[in-house]
């Protein structure tokens, strides 16, 4: 019999151990690549160094015990180490085509039922008849949920499938049997506004969008009642939520099903029930969009960069890392140093969780690559985020492929 070695002391441990050990995996031990928790307990088990694990138990297999999201780049780091990848096992995961959210995410948008939010390449379940309600978006669930089961059966195949040509479905690293476990309302549902008039939005008269008298706290509802309780985390993206008539039955909502709440709002407005969930281990997502007042009034349409920026300062005394700040680059506007080096100040003030680079989601049809002043830019971006060691991304769904190939250099 190998040595069970698990690779990893962090939350998905703690809330896995149990069911793993009834599924028949008993540890020996715990490692983990932070030098500070070795010769330490965890759960009742030893930490050591994964050069006591090559030591004390040469017939050893490591475990991982991260989230699936985080087992790749875990991988390569242990395959850097040494380690033969033979030895390297997973829990809930296995190789195989896929995408870090497909089988976990469902979204209910526009144009239907869907499994991300990738408008460019998703094929949504349409909801069938011109008028939405209830039922029509239950039936919609339904029908996405079988087509789901589909698509993850040729995936496991590596036939081709509704996600094939997306390019983020890769071969890679990807949960076993994955259970739904977000979702998202989308947009463009009844008394949809925002406070905002952002010169890159295509929602301004999104209220007109859709025929239906449901607002995004119906959508959530049913979502809850025909998903059920693998639901964690919630991306709320409806308009802006602080000004939405349906705000707090949104959110206390959200807060009687403890779930994860990802909240994407512009920061003008100050809420108390987002700062509860904040301290609860839930997140909000502003597009600043800027790093001087002049440039975020031209972006934004409205005169609120301090006012944005205090609100955001009493959301971060809440708790720290609660703030993802998003700077969408917009030749001619703000791809300049003041504004990227006003920004990124803003960002360490703040404590982000994280910094993310995105281009004009709206213009990705039309514009093959960004110009390259506004990639120098982005370089810089990038090459200043790791000197202040703010941890940054770029979303590389809204860049040209070669863009993205370009922009994996830099981050």
């Amino acid at each position: 019999m190998p040595s069970v070695v698990f690779y990893g002391t962090g939350r998905n441990a703690v809330e896995n151990l149990a069911r793993w050990k009834s599924n028949g995996y008993e540890p020996l031990c715990f490692c983990d690549a932070d030098i500070k928790k070795h010769n330490t307990q965890f759960m009742g088990y030893d930490v050591v160094s994964l050069c006591d694990v090559l030591r004390y138990y040469p017939d050893y297999e490591l475990y991982l015990t991260a989230h699936p999201n985080n087992l790749e780049a875990i991988t390569v780091d242990l395959l850097k180490f040494g380690i033969s990848k033979d030895r390297v096992r997973f829990l809930d995961s296995e190789y195989k085509y896929g995408c870090d959210v497909l089988g976990r995410f469902v979204c209910v948008d526009h144009d239907g039922v869907s499994p991300c939010c990738n408008v460019k390449h998703r094929k949504a379940m349409p909801f069938g008849e011109p008028r939405i309600t209830h039922s029509t978006v239950r039936d919609a669930i339904t029908n996405f949920k079988a087509r789901l089961l589909d698509t993850l059966n040729t995936a496991h195949a590596g036939i081709t499938n509704d996600c094939s040509e997306c390019p983020r479905y890769r071969f890679g690293i990807f949960p076993r049997n994955p259970k739904i476990d977000s979702i998202n309302a989308g947009s463009g549902w009844k008394n949809t506004v925002c406070n905002f008039k952002c010169s890159y939005c295509a929602y301004n008269s999104i209220d007109s969008v859709l025929n239906t008298d449901l607002d995004c706290h119906d959508i959530h509802t049913i979502l809850s009642e025909s998903v059920g309780d693998t639901i964690k985390k919630v991306y709320i993206s409806n308009g802006e939520i602080t000004v939405l008539p349906h705000s707090e039955k949104v959110l206390t909502f959200v807060e009687s099903k403890n779930w994860e709440a990802h909240i994407a709002t512009n920061g003008l407005l100050y809420s108390q029930s987002i700062a509860r969930l904040l301290k609860s281990g839930s997140v909000i997502n502003v597009s600043l969009d800027a790093g001087e007042r002049m440039s975020f009034h031209q972006i934004k349409n409205i005169d609120g960069f301090d006012r944005v920026i205090a609100t955001l300062m009493k959301y971060s005394a809440v708790r720290s890392n609660c703030i993802i700040l998003k700077y969408i680059m917009l030749p001619g506007l703000n791809d300049d140093l003041k504004n990227i080096d006003g920004f990124l100040k803003i960002a360490e003030q703040l404590n982000v969780l994280r910094v993310e680079l995105s281009n004009n989601a709206w213009e990705t049809e039309k514009i093959k690559n960004i110009p390259e002043q506004s990639f120098a830019m982005a370089a810089y971006f990038a090459a200043r985020c790791k000197e202040l060691n703010i941890p940054a991304i770029y979303l590389d769904s809204f860049f040209s492929p070669t863009d993205c190939q370009r922009m994996a250099c830099l981050f």
